[in-house]
C-alpha cells in the first residue's frame, strides 16, 4: 500500500555499517535524518557492540516512511536496540511504512531486537524486512513483538491493519518468507488460529545458529515453564529456527525472547 501524505509527513533514513578491527567491532558508517539518532555504541558483552536507536519523535504518523539499512561486515558483531516502544498513531484512514534492509557478512553476527510496536486506533502500517546472509557463517537473531493496541485505553485490536513481511536470503537463495497480515477490521484477532485469546505476539528467528535440532527442545522447555505464554518452535527448510509466541503483555514476551536468545547463544 502507498502512504497517505499530510502536511507533516516525512521520509526518515537510518544507515549503519559495522566493521571489525583489532579485536573489536565498530561503526564504520553512520548516516541518519531527523528524527533518528543513535547513542554512542557500547561494549557490555565481550566481542559484541551494542547500538541503541533513538527517535526525537512521539511516534509514527500518517504518511511517514522509515528507510533503514544495516550492513554488518565480515567478522563484525552487533546488536541493535531501541530507546522506547514504537507508537503508531491514529492515521485518519491513512497509513505509514518501514522498509529495513540487512546484510550480514562472513563470520559476522547481528541481533535485531527493537522494543515492541503499539498500533493505536485507526493506524495502518506496512513493515518489510529483507535479510541477506552471505553464507553459512553469517549469523542473525531477529525479534519482532507486536502489541494488540493500547489495551488500557480500551483499544484492543482497534488498529486497521499491520502487515509484516520478512524475507531472508542466504548466498542469494531465498530461505525464509513470512507475509503476515493482521487486519482486525475483517478478522476476529483473538479467535482460534489467530491470537488464541491472547493480545500480544512475538516472532523470533535464528539464522545459522549451531546445534539447531537440539535448540528446539530447549526452546520448547523454556516456553512450557513460562506462565501465561504459549508458543512453539520449528525448523524451516534451511534448518534455521522459527519461534512464535503469544501472551498478554509485551514485557513477558520480550523477557522470554531474551531468555531464549541467551540460551541459544
Amino acid at each position: 500500500m502507498t502512504t497517505s501524505p499530510n502536511s507533516y509527513y516525512r521520509t526518515c533514513t537510518l544507515n549503519l555499517a559495522a566493521d571489525y578491527k583489532d579485536g573489536k567491532s565498530y561503526l564504520s558508517n553512520v548516516f541518519f535524518t531527523s528524527p533518528f539518532k543513535i547513542m554512542k555504541p557500547f561494549h557490555i558483552k565481550p566481542n559484541l557492540m551494542t547500538v541503541m536507536m533513538q527517535t526525537a519523535s512521539a511516534g509514527i504518523l500518517k504518511g511517514d516512511t522509515q528507510e533503514m539499512t544495516f550492513d554488518i561486515n565480515e567478522n563484525a558483531r552487533m546488536e541493535l536496540l531501541s530507546q522506547s516502544f514504537e507508537k503508531l498513531h491514529k492515521m485518519d484512514g491513512g497509513n505509514a511504512r518501514r522498509d529495513c534492509k540487512i546484510k550480514v557478512g562472513k563470520n559476522a553476527f547481528f541481533k535485531y531486537s527493537p522494543l515492541p510496536t503499539i498500533p493505536f486506533y485507526d493506524s495502518g502500517f506496512d513493515s518489510t524486512i529483507d535479510v541477506e546472509l552471505e553464507d553459512d557463517s553469517s549469523q542473525m537473531v531477529l525479534m519482532e513483538v507486536l502489541c494488540g493496541g493500547r489495551i488500557a485505553y480500551g483499544e484492543e485490536f482497534q488498529y486497521r491493519y499491520y502487515n509484516s513481511t520478512i524475507r531472508a536470503h542466504k548466498a542469494g537463495k531465498l530461505i525464509y518468507n513470512d507475509n503476515a497480515m493482521y487486519n482486525p477490521s475483517e478478522i476476529d484477532m483473538k479467535s482460534l488460529g489467530m491470537y488464541e485469546n491472547f493480545t500480544h505476539m512475538a516472532n523470533l528467528l535464528f539464522f545459522n545458529m549451531k546445534e539447531k535440532a537440539e535448540n528446539l527442545e530447549l526452546i520448547r522447555s523454556l516456553i512450557e515453564e513460562t506462565p501465561n505464554v504459549e508458543g512453539g518452535a520449528s525448523l524451516i527448510q534451511s534448518g534455521d529456527t522459527s519461534v512464535k509466541l503469544l501472551g498478554n503483555t509485551a514485557q513477558e514476551l520480550v523477557d522470554l525472547c531474551e531468555k531464549i536468545t541467551a540460551a541459544i547463544m
